[in-house]
């Protein structure tokens, strides 16, 4: 998703119409990116994402979590 300022995520998932998470995804920079903590406080999802795959604990930084992503995807139910 970008905006007119090109600021993007990577990932919005809608349910219904409405925005219910915003998603960026990094290989290992845990610094949560300023486009996202944009989208998050302009579109206020129920979760704003950051996934990191070279990331030890989780943390939460503005608002946005910030994840492994293997254990992110470890417990979605497909």
């Amino acid at each position: 998703m970008r905006d007119k300022e090109k600021r993007e995520v990577d990932f919005a998932v809608v349910v219904d119409g409405s925005i219910e998470s915003l998603i960026e995804v990094k290989v290992s920079d845990s610094t949560v990116p300023r486009s996202l903590r944009r989208f998050a406080q302009v579109l206020q999802p129920a979760t704003a994402l950051l996934l990191v795959e070279s990331l030890d604990l989780p943390m939460t930084g503005d608002g946005v979590d910030v994840q492994p992503v293997a254990s992110w995807l470890s417990k979605l139910s497909i």
